[in-house]
């Protein structure tokens, strides 16, 4: 069926019953139209069609309901008139608390979108593949009771100034499957917690474009963060403004790094503002005109595993305000390079 839409605040569908969805849509808005195409509340939905939406658009608005995007489901908003994605699009978005959002299929959207958005906590899982355009999110939980997983065979692909996840005060980051972002300033994952929150990186992130940051942790929590996966952050055209791999903005959180993490020129491999950094196993790799560590008081272990400095005017570790470093690193330099600079009553232990 085909839909046209013009104006703001519109639904199209009210669903009062609890089943399968298979019927195929097209959607046609007007610019600067909102709408929501299903909503639905303490349902059960699941959505195996191909939906093509206009700007603007929720596919679905669910409140305490739980709603699977099922293998088939293909959500997207490509203009044949303009030959790109439309931009303000929602996949779905879950509220209540006590619900569910599962994406098994395709989601790709352009510009200013969201791939899954839960608000009042509740679960996101991403079985499928999200692609997004610049100013995006991938997945968005927040409050206490949010647990977002995206899979082992996941991907997220964002691009400008997107982020691939985002955690607002949720309980648990899983990321198992990819994410991946190209253009300027992108975020694989950003979590800030007022809580416990718990992340875990099991799948590669790798962000290719300019002045990217891998991990993001901010806020007043005791924030736990474990890299068992291949983090990639690419290079920057200023030092004032480097790529960071692991950025670190919380006293109270902690990073653990079991495998790998890989920044190129004017960058920081992991910046840490007086959190608590393990390093258990794996190798830091960063390039010219860079910081292995950077960490601004705080504790550093670095009980195994390796560092590589590629490039000259670089420090392997940079210690400021009474930092504690262990480190039991194997460390390898290029002509020019520091191995370890310990400022304001930081030392060696």
């Amino acid at each position: 069926g085909t839909v046209n839409v013009d104006g703001k605040g519109i639904v199209i569908l009210n669903i009062e019953s609890t089943g399968t969805y298979n019927q195929n849509f097209v959607v046609n808005s007007t610019a600067g139209s909102s709408y929501i195409f299903q909503n639905l509340k303490n349902r059960t939905l699941v959505s195996n069609n191909t939906v093509n939406l206009g700007e603007g658009g929720t596919y679905i608005n669910a409140v305490d309901s739980n709603v699977t995007l099922d293998i088939n489901s293909d959500l997207n908003s490509f203009n044949t008139a303009t030959g790109n994605y439309d931009s303000r699009m929602i996949g779905a978005v879950s509220s209540g608390g006590t619900g569910s959002i599962t994406n098994k299929g395709i989601i790709s959207f352009g510009d200013e979108s969201a791939g899954l958005y839960a608000r009042d906590g509740g679960q996101i899982i991403n079985e499928g593949s999200i692609s997004l355009g610049a100013n995006s999110v991938g997945l968005y939980g927040e409050e206490t009771g949010a647990n977002i997983t995206n899979d082992i065979l996941a991907e997220i692909n964002v691009r400008d100034n997107s982020v691939g996840i985002v955690s607002n005060n949720g309980d648990s980051i899983t990321s198992s499957g990819k994410i991946n972002g190209t253009g300027e300033r992108v975020t694989g994952i950003y979590s800030d917690s007022i809580n416990n929150t718990v992340i875990q990186v099991n799948g590669d992130i790798t962000l290719t474009g300019n002045k990217s940051v891998g991990a993001y942790l901010a806020g007043t929590g005791l924030q736990t963060f474990t890299n068992n996966a291949v983090i990639t952050s690419g290079s920057s055209n200023s030092d004032l403004d480097p790529a960071i791999g692991i950025y670190n903005n919380g006293s109270g959180n902690k990073i653990i790094n079991n495998n790998t993490i890989k920044t190129g020129d004017n960058s920081v491999s992991i910046y840490n503002n007086g959190g608590e950094i393990i390093q258990n196993s794996g190798n830091i790799t960063t390039g010219q005109n860079s910081v292995g560590i950077y960490t601004n008081s705080g504790k550093v272990s670095l009980l195994a595993g390796s560092m590589n400095i590629n490039g000259a005017d670089s420090v392997g570790i940079y210690a400021s305000e009474n930092a504690e470093i262990e480190n039991n690193l194997s460390m390898t330099f290029t002509d020019s390079s520091y191995g370890i600079v310990a400022n304001s009553g930081s030392n060696l232990i």
